[in-house]
């Protein structure tokens, strides 16, 4: 999904830049300025921050909590063919005896995908531990699996720590900064955004380029968390 993107993005002149980090930016009087990490600066008329985890600090400078948790996705290689795909489907388990629901999907050619939605321990970009701990990241889940979807869980092909942006009420946030009507903030999408990637980036491009989206968002606003503790 993501090199579709980029395949329809760079014909329409979009300039995609991997490895490359944003230090900083900032509004001056003729738009929008931003310092990246290989020392090159980009002069802008409007921005989108769309920083994942690292939009925790814009969030809270406003006023507005946002929980960082680290999650660890795990690949297996089953040990029955039933669950390759297209003959099995995404999955998900929510059960009380279960640490967080049980998400996942079938083999597409590189393991049985699954994890925990929700179970890990908070932390921040910073300092994410992105080492795999087996006794905790990886055991509770193969027991989980073996119980409910026996064979799933063969050989472990590999484990990966992500993070969880989760804002107070686990809805994403889409709203124009308040003090930078050029600066759309895009984030808090509290483990649920790759998915929405296209509408998000529809939606950002229609307010920036068209001042309006035909989409509803108003419940994605910044002002639903007025008067709540940050």
């Amino acid at each position: 999904a993501t090199r579709a993107h980029q395949r329809v993005a760079e014909p329409a002149g979009a300039q995609v830049c991997f490895e490359t980090g944003m230090q900083s930016w900032e509004v001056e009087e003729n738009g929008i300025a931003l310092q990246l990490n290989d020392g090159s600066r980009i002069a802008a008329r409007e921005l989108v921050l769309a920083l994942g985890p690292w939009i925790q600090e814009t969030l809270v400078a406003l006023g507005i909590s946002l929980r960082v948790q680290r999650n660890v996705q795990v690949w297996f290689a089953p040990r029955l063919q039933a669950y390759a795909a297209p003959d099995f489907p995404a999955f998900l388990v929510d059960r009380a005896d279960l640490p967080a629901p049980l998400y996942g999907f079938p083999d597409f050619g590189e393991g049985v995908k699954a994890a925990f939605h929700g179970a890990g321990s908070l932390t921040d970009p910073q300092h994410l531990d992105r080492e795999v701990h087996p006794s905790e990241d990886v055991d509770p889940l193969v027991r989980a699996m073996e119980d409910w979807m026996p064979g799933a869980a063969g050989t472990l092909l590999d484990a990966k720590p992500c993070m969880y942006s989760l804002t107070p009420d686990e809805d994403f946030i889409i709203d124009r900064h308040p003090a930078h009507a050029n600066v759309l903030l895009c984030g808090g999408f509290s483990g649920h955004g790759f998915k929405f990637a296209p509408v998000i980036g529809e939606i950002a491009a229609d307010l920036l380029l068209e001042g309006g989206t035909r989409h509803q968002i108003d419940f994605l606003s910044l002002t639903r968390f007025r008067g709540r503790e940050a």
